[in-house]
């Protein structure tokens, strides 16, 4: 599994699959090699990401550059700290637990009245 800690302003990382890691490496690399973006791209969703394994029980150990990015401390490992995980299509989001309250809140359905299919179903369908 390959772990995205860039981009300054978030308090999560994405994590993906290793096929997911190289789509992802595949979408910058369609950017034009040399410009602000493909560096700033390459900075924050390749440099700054690292591979770990899942071990037999399920269990990743979290580098040292993803506790700091997600602000886990020995003191909050010892304590047992809480994490949150926000499913995506083609990746997960790890958050610090509170963290992931204080945006979202306790209950983070956003729940508008609407079908979350009917909203897909808006949508050209693909493939």
């Amino acid at each position: 599994m390959i772990i995205v800690y860039g981009g300054k302003g978030r308090q999560f990382c994405d994590c993906y699959s290793m096929a997911g890691a190289d789509a992802l490496a595949r979408l910058v690399e369609s950017i034009p090699l040399g410009s602000k973006d493909r560096v700033k791209a390459e900075r924050d969703l390749i440099t700054r990401s690292a591979t770990v394994e899942i071990d037999d029980d399920g269990r990743i150990v979290l580098p040292g550059p993803v506790r700091e990015k997600l602000g886990i401390t020995p003191e909050m490992i010892k304590d047992g700290v809480e994490a949150a995980l926000a499913g995506a299509t083609d990746r997960f989001s790890l958050w610090r637990g509170d963290a992931y309250r204080d945006v979202f809140g306790d209950d983070d359905d956003d729940d508008d009245g609407e079908d979350a299919l009917a909203v897909v179903g808006r949508y050209t369908k693909v493939g």
